[in-house]
């Protein structure tokens, strides 16, 4: 016996040390650990602390105490960052780990910005409940068996129900998917053309087509709208579909034991089986109302999956090989070799099949005398067009080759097609090596510092460095930037001037040290004197290039590099290399840009405004708006729910709210109405079953069609009214306000708020209020029956209210903070997905390390993305399980109660009670949650609101313009001033305007006290070096950036006293950098500002013959009907820049026959910004000869960067520097002087 006792010693010693390990177990250990910083608090939690998500208690706290930043999150566990999901979900990388295949333009599609964006974000929504589908099977089971211990065979009814609401949904669902596809394909044009507008901006207010791109752009938006209706429309039916189980699951189930109980004739339907039978079956339709609610978004998210696949599975790899899919193959009978690393896996019989010389250049040492072979090569950017007929040549190791031609002959589409960016339909190509270093025409620059741009992650080699920067000419640049090297460049560089830009990608090229340099016209914004530096230093004896023996093939039409050239290939206008000469000899070929003694080329492509870095514009700075947004980040703004409900109709929302309380009432009455049917069971005279039914039937039908009511309403007529308006108050904000603001900001935030804000405000806004506003009502309706019906349990509910209010603000301070970093944490996402998707074709030709370093980037940015969406989401499951702890308590509570006053409480009081309680954590979970998810989504409505509110719009009184009043239409510059400080305001009193003054001289002036009378019909050439104010003269006229001082006026009209669009509008002219919009027809993009009919009113003749007469005399008509008329959509990268300066020709003397037609409609003013950069010089004069002609009594301003025809063309020329004028007069005296 002694033995036994010591048996439960031993157990109880056992449960102590078992309990002491577990005590043990969890307490946290981080204090251990030498380099705890590195891991996640979810890492270093102990497993309660995980399975509570005790974890996660210090970051509500910090979100309830604090403003919540990226930096102050928690990091990403490592199992949860790109690196570890890779090998899984390689999905995420797709742009990068694979470049798409050409479309028949040749362009990569830009399309997938919007799968990045749209489509991800449907997938993940879309899966997000998939789950759920095995989980509530077994729940769905065991409710079943046990509700047929009740109900007997009308324990089927609650499966039957959501079988027929199945069976209606899937073909619903399926339709969803067709409309869901549709209104993507909307909303990617609308965003595709939206980002072409926001990146060319400067250009579209210069061309004066701010009016006719916000209406195209408002057009998509009401076109997107259409689908988006049909698509909405049918997720209301779905919505109600799943409601329909929850809805007509009882009703059903208690009519078949209706008719059960009058075939036995019984009738034993008491309070205990109704109420046990009604939680049963909630638990049963619960689950499968939520699969049902779940199948539109997951048919959404498979066709945005299928829109994925389908753009990575046209996509081929880097290295050049031939595709699999013959379809989608670009070189079906090309063999491309990209170097010696990459083709010594070929096979010998392989070999066999290559042109015997290339055969043999592979095969054999001389592989080193030869750095580029061409065999019969033809190639273009559509199967079926070559542009590039005939293409045979050589290239020696360390050779210079120049590449000519006329307008549009494909010298680009050559080094493109050496590069494999184009379609091969035959011929042999061998590149000695992988990687080339690529300079396209339009610099591609990505956000970060220059010296960021020409490095690209690569280590530092100070020497070879500078030894660049010197070849570039851009020490003296860097001298006036401020931080030098480390000066951040902005969007696309738009804080550098064109020239600036160029001999930075150009820098970028050479200092990669890759064998092979492509450069397509490189030096076509720099000035003579720099050329010729740069030119000396890089081809010269001893110049970089020279010496380090790099083969470099360069498109140019300058004189001083075809003199160092060592062989030309000469490109007719067939598309036919027709001669390789060389150099000296390939000026009887084709004729080349002249350079006369006095020939100057000036730099600066395009100054965009110089340092716009610093925000020009008045109004409060970021920073402090910034800061009055982040006051009202934790908790919210009231405010915006009435601006909501404005912009909705308050009509529409309170009908809205109307129906959502109506829905509630028929929803909850039902239970009550199941216990007044139970109770009269025992009552002789009571009613007959049926009567019991029928309105129980009515509840049902009207609680649906309410609901559906209420669905129409939110997600169709107000979101309709909505999203047109918050659209248009949007584009209404950028088009009022300066360019310069713009530039001081990440395009990506811009770009967001016509993306993912109009995403949330069309899509998650409309179901988060909806469900929402009737989860509430719900809530309130069961609060009330369940204090009604358990009499003591009433007060419980101020204690519990308290609770919840306390719950839902400790919750939401922190939700909505980490809602509002997930959407800006994805700008930076956006900005670089961008930044790559115009930079691929530089991407590609570097390589895989060029690309291993964008890809760091992007993982980066990724990873930062997806750190306050995963907290999110991790706190959204905290909410739950703490919703749930309070009501298991309060059906505890209830219990308790019920058997302690047995006499006070009925049986079916406690049974309403109890059914209402079970459903009430569910309906309050749901409610926080889609709370937090409505405030997120509102949060797309208040930035919206504070950036119409803080966005400070171009001054002046924006006054009409009225005929008449311009005078003598002279120009007239007083005192002009531009800084990239603005003063405080003009109304500020004069002492504040002396001390304004003061501190300007403390900053650089663009323009610094200008003054400059410009008589009418002066034809007058404006010159000047690399950020000498030129083009801020420019945008200063066209009221592109506020004057800090002084006056413009034209005639006797002060521009400033007029709308910035008006005066835009009636100026015309023809920029550097050519706008075009895809997509829409030729005949809109030439006119945009007229009628598009053939009985147009403001021309004699019909609009289609004065096109057709413009395009003939810049011999553009041939090309036109070739891509598909005037009424096609087009394409602006199948037209080369030349082609494309052409038609910005076509397009100005359109506005101007329009002019001639409507005299008080514009100015005879014209401003011409280095029209010819893209032209050979017979199309140069060609252009010339013809503005001659039709603007012959224009005043017109020159921003010359070379001086063919200036002397002949141009009346008078003035010379900048610094921000100011230091010489006028005749051109030849200038020139001589010069």
């Amino acid at each position: 016996m002694k033995g036994v006792s010591a048996i439960p010693i031993v157990y109880s010693i056992g449960i102590l040390l078992q309990s002491f390990v577990l005590i043990v177990e969890n307490i946290e250990k981080s204090r251990l650990l030498f380099d705890s910083g590195r891991y996640s608090p979810e890492e270093l939690a102990s497993p309660l602390a995980r399975l509570i998500f005790g974890w996660l208690v210090p970051l509500l706290r910090l979100g309830y105490d604090t403003i919540l930043s990226m930096a102050t999150l928690t990091p990403l566990s490592e199992d949860l960052k790109s690196r570890q999901l890779e090998p899984k979900l390689p999905l995420q990388r797709f742009l990068l780990a694979s470049d798409k295949s050409s479309d028949d333009d040749g362009s990569l599609d830009t399309g997938s910005l919007t799968l990045m964006t749209v489509d991800v974000e449907k997938v993940m929504l879309g899966f997000e409940d998939l789950h759920e589908l095995w989980a509530s099977t077994a729940q769905i089971a065991i409710a079943i068996y046990v509700l047929a211990s009740y109900m007997s065979w009308a324990c089927v009814a609650p499966v039957i129900v959501p079988i027929v609401c199945v069976a209606v949904t899937v073909p619903v669902t399926q339709r969803i998917g067709s409309a869901q596809g549709t209104w993507n394909a909307a909303v990617e044009k609308r965003v595709n053309a939206t980002s072409a507008v926001l990146g060319n901006l400067k250009e579209v207010r210069i061309l004066g087509i701010g009016g006719y791109a916000s209406s195209l752009l408002q057009r998509l938006r009401v076109e997107e709208i259409i689908p988006s209706t049909h698509f909405r429309r049918l997720m209301a039916a779905i919505i109600v579909l799943s409601q329909g189980t929850i809805v007509l699951g009882p009703f059903v189930t208690f009519a078949l034991y209706a008719i059960i109980l009058r075939i036995n004739d019984d009738s034993n339907f008491t309070a205990s089986k109704a109420f046990t039978s009604l939680s049963l079956i909630n638990i049963i339709a619960s689950p499968i109302s939520v699969l049902i609610q779940s199948l539109p978004s997951f048919a959404a998210g498979l066709s945005s999956l299928s829109r994925i696949e389908n753009f990575v599975s046209s996509t081929t790899s880097l290295d050049g090989k031939k595709l699999q899919d013959e379809k989608m193959s670009l070189n079906k009978r090309c063999v491309y070799l990209r170097g010696p690393g990459a083709d010594l896996s070929m096979e010998d019989q392989e070999l066999d099949r290559l042109e015997p010389s290339i055969s043999s250049y592979y095969t054999s040492q001389r592989t080193l005398e030869k750095s580029i072979i061409v065999r019969q090569a033809k190639f273009g950017w559509k199967a079926d067009s070559d542009v590039i007929n005939s293409c045979n040549f050589e290239i020696q190791d360390g050779a210079l080759t120049v590449i000519m031609g006329p307008v549009g002959c494909g010298k680009s589409t050559l080094l493109y097609g050496l590069l494999n960016f184009v379609r091969y339909n035959s011929g042999q190509v061998w590149l000695k090596h992988r990687n080339v270093s690529l300079c396209e025409q339009t610099p591609w620059l990505v956000s970060g510092s220059i010296r960021h741009n020409i490095t690209c992650g690569a280590a530092l080699n100070q020497h070879w460095y500078d030894q660049v920067l010197n070849a570039c000419a851009l020490v003296q640049d860097l001298d006036h930037l401020s931080g030098r090297d480390m000066h951040e460049v902005g969007n696309e560089g738009n804080s550098l001037s064109g020239g600036q830009r160029q001999r930075i990608a150009l820098a970028r090229a050479i200092y990669a040290k890759n064998p092979i340099l492509f450069l397509d016209n490189p030096l076509s914004g720099v000035d003579h004197s720099t050329s010729q530096h740069i030119v000396q230093a890089l081809f010269g004896d001893g110049g970089l290039l020279r010496s380090g023996n790099i083969t470099v093939l360069i498109t140019t039409d300058c004189r001083d590099i075809i003199a160092q050239a060592d062989k030309a290939l000469i490109i007719d206008q067939e598309g036919t290399v027709t001669a390789t000469a060389e150099p000296s000899s390939a000026e009887n070929v084709i004729m080349v840009t002249s350079t006369t003694e006095g020939d100057v080329r000036v730099s600066d492509n395009k100054e965009r405004q110089e340092h716009a870095e610093h925000n020009t514009s008045p109004g409060p700075s970021r920073e402090i708006v910034e800061a009055k947004a982040d006051l009202r980040r934790p908790t919210g703004d009231w405010t915006i729910y009435s601006f909501y409900a404005r912009v909705c109709g308050r009509f529409n929302a309170i009908a809205f709210l109307c129906l959502c309380l109506s829905c509630a009432f028929c929803y909850q009455f039902s239970t009550i109405w199941v216990q007044w049917w139970s109770d009269a069971t025992e009552d002789a005279n009571r009613r007959s079953d049926g009567f019991y039914l029928g309105i129980y039937a009515l509840l049902c039908a009207l609680g649906l069609s309410t609901l559906y009511l209420a669905c129409w309403t939110s997600m169709v007529t107000m979101v309709t009214r909505s999203a047109i308006k918050l659209h248009l108050r949007v584009l209404a904000t950028v088009f009022n306000a300066h360019v310069s603001y713009f530039s001081t900001i990440d395009d990506g935030i811009t770009l967001n708020r016509f993306n993912q804000d109009m995403q949330l405000v069309d899509y998650s806004l409309p179901l988060a209020v909806v469900n929402t506003f009737l989860f509430a009502c719900i809530c309130l309706v069961q609060a009330a029956v369940i204090s009604a019906t358990a009499n003591y349990m009433a007060a419980a509910i101020p204690f519990c209210l308290s609770v919840i209010y306390f719950i839902q603000r400790f919750y939401l301070r922190t939700s909505r903070q980490l809602r509002l970093l997930d959407i800006e944490a994805k700008a930076p996402l956006y900005t670089n997905f961008k930044e790559t998707i115009l930079g691929i074709n530089t991407i590609r030709a570097y390589g895989r390390g060029f690309g291993s370093f964008l890809k760091q980037k992007h993982i980066q940015v990724l990873d930062d993305s997806q750190q306050p969406i995963y907290l999110l989401y991790t706190v959204q499951r905290w909410l739950s399980l703490v919703l749930d702890l309070m009501v298991a308590c309060l059906a505890t509570l209830l219990i308790v109660v019920a058997v302690q006053t047995r006499s006070g409480t009925s049986g079916s009081d406690m049974g309403v009670a109890l059914v209402n309680l079970t459903s009430f954590n569910q309906y309050l979970t749901m409610l926080i949650r889609c709370w937090a998810s409505m405030e997120t989504s509102l949060g797309a409505i208040a930035r919206i609101k504070g950036f119409s509110r803080d966005t400070p719009a171009a001054n002046g009184c924006g006054h009409e313009f009225h005929a008449g009043q311009e005078g003598d239409q002279s120009i007239v510059f007083k005192d002009v001033t531009v800084a990239y400080t603005q003063p405080k305001s003009s109304s500020e009193d004069t002492e504040d305007s002396l001390e304004e003054r003061g501190a300007l001289s403390h900053v650089h002036l663009a323009l610094d006290s200008m003054n400059l009378s410009i008589r009418p019909g002066t034809k007058m050439a404006i010159t000047g070096r690399s950020g000498s104010g030129k083009s801020t003269l420019v945008s200063s006229l066209f009221r592109i950036l506020p004057l800090s001082s002084g006056m413009i006026s034209i005639g006797d009209v002060d521009i400033s006293q007029l709308d910035q669009q008006v005066v835009q509008n009636r100026l015309n002219a023809i920029t550097q950098n050519s706008f075009f919009l895809s997509d829409v027809s030729l005949k809109e993009n030439l006119d945009p500002s007229g009628p598009y009919d053939e009985n147009d009113a403001g021309f004699p003749v019909p609009i289609t013959e004065v096109l057709r007469e413009v395009l003939v005399s810049l011999q553009l008509w041939t090309l036109v009907e070739e891509r598909g008329g005037l009424e096609g959509l087009f394409s602006q990268s199948s037209w080369s820049s030349g082609q494309l300066q052409l038609l910005s020709v076509a397009r100005a003397i359109i506005k101007k026959r329009r002019t001639q037609c409507h005299p008080d409609s514009g100015w005879k003013i014209l401003v011409l910004d280095e029209i010819t950069s893209s032209l050979d010089e017979a199309s140069a004069r060609m252009v010339r000869d013809r503005i001659k002609f039709e603007f012959e009594d224009y005043t017109i301003l020159s921003i010359v960067h070379k001086f063919d025809g200036v002397l002949e063309d141009m009346d008078e020329m003035i010379i900048m520097d610094s921000g100011k004028l230091i010489r006028r007069g005749s051109p030849r005296e200038l020139l001589r002087v010069m």
